[in-house]
């Protein structure tokens, strides 16, 4: 899990707060995996957990601990195999 920190500036304010991360967060995070983490409070506007649909304020502070998937693995772990 990976932790990141923004402070809202002006030109953020009145923002939406998913579309705010989905723009500020790496592409490598795709949008379900960050309306999840906003569902389960684990992104927070001051401290205290917040909503998807919150608008941004200029001065506030927005952290959010992002669960990242593994890379994917080359093939299934197995050498092949002969079949007749």
């Amino acid at each position: 899990m990976r932790m990141y920190q923004f402070a809202i500036g002006e030109a953020e304010a009145g923002m939406r707060l998913d579309h705010y991360l989905v723009r500020r967060l790496p592409a490598s995070l795709s949008r379900a995996m960050i309306q999840r983490s906003i569902r389960e409070g684990r992104v927070t506007i001051g401290g205290r957990p917040a909503k998807a649909s919150q608008k941004l304020r200029q001065g506030e502070a927005v952290s959010a601990r992002i669960e990242e998937l593994p890379p994917p693995s080359r093939g299934l772990g197995a050498a092949p195999q002969e079949i007749p």
